[in-house]
């Protein structure tokens, strides 16, 4: 197995995760950080049904209305793509930021408790994210993102 299925590997793992963990045990925006990272990073339209797809598995673990989490991420994945012409996305100051603001904003929609500790911890873990995707993919270079054409 190379690096680079390894690492496919690992993120869908991951994902289901973060999907479980933050239905069931936590209120941390898991999914948005692994949805936000994987955006920056492939910058393709997966992301979307990605971002769907979580989003109402989570709206039925958390008994919420089906289709709430799904139109913030779809919406907040939209924005952060749409900056790619205007900001270099895939640096760390970018990650950095839009995991802190996407946090506190999906805290104070669906959570309203302990908006800026667990704020603060989501960009440490999209850092995180960012930081050991880069380790494994050091020597490629990054194609242009479709979306730069909008």
């Amino acid at each position: 197995m190379n690096t680079k299925s390894f690492f496919i590997a690992c993120m869908g793992l991951l994902f289901l995760v973060a999907v479980l963990l933050e239905g069931s045990v936590t209120t941390m925006p898991l999914v948005l950080i692994f949805l936000l990272s994987f955006a920056i990073i492939k910058q393709n339209e997966a992301v979307f049904i990605l971002a769907l797809l979580s989003g109402v598995l989570l709206d039925l673990m958390t008994l919420r209305p089906v289709g709430e989490t799904s139109l913030f991420y779809v919406f907040f994945l939209f924005g952060i793509l749409l900056y790619d012409r205007k900001y270099e996305i895939h640096s760390l100051p970018f990650v950095i930021a839009a995991s802190f603001l996407g946090s506190a904003l999906y805290l104070m929609v669906f959570a309203r408790q302990s908006i800026f500790p667990a704020s603060l911890v989501a960009a440490c873990l999209a850092v995180f994210l960012f930081a050991a995707y880069r380790l494994f993919h050091r020597g490629e270079t990054r194609k242009s993102s479709p979306y730069s054409q909008i």
